[in-house]
């Protein structure tokens, strides 16, 4: 059942698309030159996926790379600036002067992430005379068993 309903599918988006250009004639490169032009700029691969989760909002993002959220946004620019501080202009590769052209082992891209804050601990109180006592006769008892 699900492999008919895919062929009839397929089916009908082939008749629709080669419908439609039969019926633009001339105007079909027109449409063909315009879409070329509109084709997304790709991101580098050492920049990683971009991020999963996006705002709703719509805007121009930098580098050319289209209109899309602020946050996609704001990962381009990250990207960018991280970048230029590698050297990694337009020009370059993106692989650092390695001359593989950016298909590295991965290693050493990205700055590792700087450590979590770790709290110091108080020091154990000292336990009183009575209480100190009543341990030793415990540990006295425990090792009797």
């Amino acid at each position: 059942m699900k492999k008919t309903l895919a062929t009839f599918i397929a089916a009908t988006l082939i008749g629709m698309v080669t419908g439609a250009q039969a019926e633009r004639g001339d105007r079909g490169s027109e449409a063909a030159d315009q879409a070329k032009d509109s084709v997304k700029k790709r991101f580098p691969p050492h920049w990683g996926k971009p991020p999963d989760i996006q705002t709703k909002d719509f805007r121009p993002l930098p580098g050319g790379f289209g209109h899309g959220s602020s946050t996609l946004a704001h990962w381009i620019e990250v990207n960018m600036k991280a970048d230029h501080e590698r050297g990694k202009g337009k020009g370059d590769k993106g692989d650092g002067g390695k001359g593989d052209g950016g298909k590295g082992d991965g290693k050493g891209d990205r700055p590792k992430p700087p450590r979590p804050f770790e709290p110091k601990h108080p020091p154990r109180p000292e336990p009183n005379a009575e209480l100190k006592g009543k341990l030793d006769a415990y540990k006295v008892a425990q090792d009797a068993l």
